[in-house]
Formats: structure tokens, C-alpha cells, sequence
């Protein structure tokens, strides 16, 4: 549009021109054409007559109010036009950029952050943002505690139930704005409550009076940097007692219950007296052997609570089996036997159990020759001792065993020559066996005269 008026323009200045050469030659009557010539200031007609560039009716401009075609922005231009009512020449204005307005230091926005380094400590960042009230710019600078740009000092530290209060000083801004508008706002901050407090119900603190007519319960937050307590009190505490029993002393229970049962349920304290346990009364135990005696399993019952007890041990080959094979060697002096014996870890329910599995009766001794010693007494009496040893050998050993009898008070019996003869009759000895009468028979013995 504008390119179509600025041709049009220099149309109508030519026009002029030779208007103004030929005008001492023109003597015909001057006629207005229809349609308006203009230039930026004002509008005219130009005389339809060829070769006439007359300007007739010469007025200026009659612009209505401006129209904006597009509106600036804070960082492009804008556009508005206004048009004549006469001629309908339109005059375009072009509007300047309106730049960013950032709004006043009350809008400047202040974010602080908690930042824990990887070596556990804390730095504190604060950003200072402020947005352009007519476009989506802003302009934005972090510092930290950590660069000395800003300085924080806690006034109440955080933890359950209670917030972090933090006061900043010392802002030092690169954007002087912002450190204008952090000045003549404010100086500390809070970090909201983001946890409650943890209590661990599952180990709650009792404490009982010493006669447990009482007990209070508390329970303790979890978080380290939490002291906070909660505390219950018994409303009634309930007994009952009980008699010892075999395995137990007696006792007594008792129950506290508390003012609020949600948080704490009701606690039992179990209190022993002063009588112990009576201990187990068994019966007879009763064993069951495997036919390879490899195993034994042991049963009692307790005759005071029909306790039942049960226990099995098998025999291995380690020293200290607790099924354990023995055999005792058939001698002259002892009979022989095979056994077993199981040992069980209750002693006192299964006493130590032995299983003859062979018995055999002790040997008669193998007597060898019998020897027999004489004494005469001084009164003329003889005494005769008759020896014999046993001749067995078992495992390479001989018996040790030997028997003697002796008679004594023997009367001699002097002979026609003078010799006295002394007699032992063994047979007619009613304590000897018959083994042994038949071994020692009848001995004599015969002094001869020249000796009496």
C-alpha cells in the first residue's frame, strides 16, 4: 500500500511540473477529474484536459483515528495505519518494540535449596528469578553458600513435626536487581515439614513398679535427630499365679492395660516365685532293640504330668557311640558274655540300658598233678596239704587258679619194724568235690624208726 502512494506521488508532481511550463499557454476550461491524487500531506484533483496537469480542489488530509495491524511485542516492532474519509489515502506508522518489563523489585522470586554434597555436607543455594510481565523471558542467578556468595545461618533446625528455619544474608548478586530486591524483602526462609515422626511400636520401653501394680509404656521416634517421646499409663493391672510344675517354678502373670490401646496394647509380665520345678516323675523305661541291635529306641512317661518321652540312639563307628558293643571272655574264674549298651542323652528318663545278647557259664579248672606237704607236730600229730593247680590256657595265659585242702591231727600207726606211718584219706573229706577226692585219693606218709 504504501509502495502504491509513494508512485502515485510522483505521478502527480509531474503533473504539476508541466502544469506549471504550459500554463501561460492553457486557455481552455479547467475540468476535475474523478479520482483523488494525494501525497502524505494532502489530496487534490488533476485536470482531465490532455496535456493539462491542473491541480484542482487541493485539501489536506481528513485521517480517522489509527488502527493497529499488528501489535509490538518486547522484542519485535508493530504496525498501525490511519486512512483519509476523502481520498482514502492510508498513512502507516510502524511502532518500536516495547522491550522486557521485568515489574518491580516486590516481583523478583527467591527459591532456596538444601544440597547435600557426596562428602555429607550441606550447601545452601538461593535463585533469583523475575519473569517479564508482557512475554515469557526472565532472567535468573543461583548462588551459594558454597561460592561465599550468600550466607546461611540455621535458626531452628529441622526435623518431625518442626521446620527448618534458615536465615540468608549477605546476597551477592551479580544482577544488582536482585540483590536490591533480596535486601528489601526478606532474610529467612522455612522448609516445610516433610515427615512425621516414626515411632518403632515394635519396641516400645515398659517400665513396671516394683510390686507391678503399675507400668507406664513409652516408645521413642526412630530418626536419629528426633528426640520426641510418646508415654501410656496403665489404667489396671490384672494377676493370675500359677503352681510350679514339672518343667517350670510357679509364677505369676500380670496384665497392664493402658489409656490408649491403639498405641499401646496391653503388655503381660511374667513374675517366678520362690518354688522351683518339681522335675519329671518317670516310670519304667521300656526299650525297643533293632534285631541287629544297631539301634535303640527308648520310651517314659512322666507319672506326674503324662508327659511322654521318647528318644532313639544309633550305633556308629566313632569313639563315642552312643550304642557301644562289649564281650567278656568265659574263664574258670567267671562266666562269659556278649552285651550291648545304649546310652541315651536323658539319663534320668532311660537309664543307662545293657543287652546280653550271649551268656556262657565260667570253665571248671583243668587241675593238673596234685602235690601234697607233710609236718609233724611236736605232739607226733601230722598235717597234710594237698595242692593243685589248673592247666588251662586262654588267649596264651595259663590260669592262675590253685586249690588246697589240708588235713590235720593225723595220727601215726608204728609197724612191727618200728617205722611210723602216717594216713590222709581225701575220699572220706565230705567238703572236697568229687573231682578232687578222686585227685588227692589216700596219701601216706611213713617215718622210719632211726628218724622217731
Amino acid at each position: 500500500m504504501q509502495k502504491k502512494n509513494f508512485l502515485l506521488n510522483i505521478v502527480m508532481l509531474l503533473c504539476v511540473t508541466v502544469a506549471v511550463t504550459f500554463l501561460a499557454g492553457c486557455s481552455h476550461t479547467h475540468k476535475a477529474g474523478s479520482d483523488w491524487g494525494s501525497t502524505a500531506g494532502e489530496h487534490f484533483h488533476i485536470c482531465t484536459h490532455s496535456n493539462c496537469c491542473e491541480i484542482m480542489d487541493r485539501e489536506e488530509h481528513d485521517f480517522g483515528e489509527y488502527v493497529v495491524s499488528k501489535e509490538p511485542t518486547c522484542t519485535e516492532a508493530g504496525a498501525k495505519y490511519r486512512v483519509c474519509s476523502v481520498c482514502k489515502f492510508s498513512n502507516w506508522v510502524t511502532i518500536s518494540p516495547l522491550s522486557h518489563n521485568f515489574g518491580k523489585s516486590s516481583d523478583v522470586v527467591f527459591e532456596f535449596e538444601k544440597i547435600t554434597t557426596s562428602s555429607g555436607e550441606f550447601v545452601y543455594t538461593c535463585t533469583a528469578t523475575r519473569n517479564c510481565i508482557r512475554c515469557e523471558e526472565y532472567e535468573s542467578e543461583t548462588i551459594s553458600t558454597a561460592d561465599r556468595e550468600i550466607t546461611a545461618t540455621i535458626i531452628q533446625e529441622w526435623g518431625c513435626g518442626q521446620d527448618e528455619i534458615t536465615k540468608f544474608t549477605n546476597p551477592k548478586f551479580t544482577n544488582e536487581v536482585f540483590t536490591n530486591a533480596f535486601n528489601s524483602t526478606r532474610e529467612e526462609i522455612t522448609k516445610p515439614k516433610e515427615r512425621e515422626h516414626n515411632y518403632d511400636y515394635g519396641n516400645i520401653q515398659y517400665d513396671w513398679a516394683d510390686d507391678y501394680s503399675y507400668c507406664s509404656a513409652t516408645v521413642t521416634c526412630s530418626y536419629d535427630d528426633c528426640e520426641s517421646i510418646l508415654k501410656g499409663d496403665s489404667i489396671r493391672v490384672d494377676s493370675q499365679h500359677y503352681d510350679a510344675t514339672c518343667t517350670e517354678g510357679d509364677y505369676t502373670i500380670y496384665t497392664a492395660t493402658f489409656d490408649n490401646e491403639t498405641l499401646f496394647p496391653s503388655k503381660e509380665k511374667k513374675v517366678y516365685g520362690s518354688t522351683s520345678a518339681t522335675g519329671h516323675q518317670y516310670g519304667t523305661a521300656t526299650y525297643l532293640w533293632a534285631e541287629d541291635h544297631s539301634s535303640c529306641t527308648a520310651h517314659n512317661t512322666c507319672t506326674s504330668c503324662n508327659a511322654d518321652f521318647s528318644e532313639t540312639v544309633v550305633k556308629t563307628s566313632a569313639s563315642n557311640s552312643p550304642i557301644v558293643y562289649s564281650e567278656k571272655q568265659q574263664t574258670c574264674f567267671q562266666s562269659g558274655e556278649k552285651k550291648y549298651t545304649a546310652t541315651f542323652e536323658n539319663s534320668i528318663a532311660f537309664p543307662q540300658n545293657m543287652v546280653i545278647v550271649e551268656s556262657s557259664p565260667k570253665l571248671d579248672h583243668e587241675w593238673g598233678e596234685a602235690t601234697f606237704d607233710w609236718s609233724i607236730g611236736d605232739d607226733a600229730k601230722a598235717t597234710c596239704t594237698a595242692r593243685v593247680n589248673c592247666t588251662r590256657e586262654l588267649n596264651g595265659t595259663t590260669c592262675s587258679g590253685s586249690y588246697t585242702y589240708t588235713i590235720s591231727n593225723i595220727s601215726g600207726v608204728v609197724d612191727e619194724g618200728g617205722n611210723t606211718t602216717y594216713t590222709a584219706n581225701f575220699v572220706e573229706e565230705t567238703s572236697l568235690s568229687e573231682e578232687l577226692k578222686t585227685k588227692f585219693g589216700v596219701q601216706t606218709y611213713t617215718i622210719p624208726i632211726q628218724q622217731a
